[in-house]
């Protein structure tokens, strides 16, 4: 489950993707 498989998540793909909470919202990305 990489960035490219979710394209919702394509404003974070870094954010996301460096983290394996992907699920969760992306409210824990900004938080980190």
């Amino acid at each position: 489950k990489k960035g490219p498989v979710r394209p919702a998540v394509a404003p974070q793909p870094a954010a996301q993707a460096t983290q394996p909470t992907a699920a969760k919202p992306r409210r824990s990305t900004q938080s980190y």
